[in-house]
Parts: structure tokens; sequence; C-alpha cells
């Protein structure tokens, strides 16, 4: 029961930080259309493009290093995930063990 309830947890809490990351990226993806749509009125077109264009840089550097931070935080919570299975296995054992020295 515990088994199923901390990979459940684990499951959830991955899918909380996906759908998070997912809506922290398209909030910046927005701004940046936005912005870009601003300097194309107010920068003449040469400016404007290369204006344009290091944000856009710098939005796929900020996506980049979010999803892998992503990542990074996924694998934490597999590993908190393990660490409980094992855990609990061991107690598991344990008992088992102390249920057959008493038999």
């Amino acid at each position: 029961m515990d088994k199923a309830h901390k990979e459940e947890e684990a499951q959830v809490k991955i899918e909380i930080d996906k759908k998070h990351l997912d809506e922290q990226l398209k909030f910046r993806r927005e701004s940046g259309e936005e912005q870009a749509k601003l300097k194309q009125l107010i920068l003449n077109s040469k400016d404007a493009d290369d204006e344009i264009s290091a944000d856009m840089k710098a939005l796929q550097k900020y996506e980049d290093a979010k999803k892998a931070e992503h990542q990074r935080r996924v694998k934490a919570i597999e590993l908190q995930k393990q660490e409980m299975q094992r855990a609990l296995d061991k107690e598991l054992k344990q008992k088992y063990e102390d249920y057959d020295s008493l038999v």
C-alpha cells in the first residue's frame, strides 16, 4: 500500500513539475513575441531584426536551461522513489525474518 502511494506521489510530482515548466515556457515565449512586435514598431527594421534575433537566442537558452533543470528534478524524484522502495523492501524483509525466527 505504501509502495503504491509513494509511486503515485512521485508521478504526481513529475506531472506538476512538467505542467509548471510548460506554463513558464509558454509565458516567456508569448512575452518574447509581444516584445518583438513592439520593437518592430519602435525601431527600424535592421535594428529590430538584430534585437529580435538576440531575444530568440536568449529565449532558446532559457528553455534549454529549464528543460535540463526539469530533467534533474525528475531524476531526483526517481532516485527518491527508489530509496523509499528499498526502505520499504528492507522493512518488509525484516518483518518476515522476525516472523520466521518466531516460527
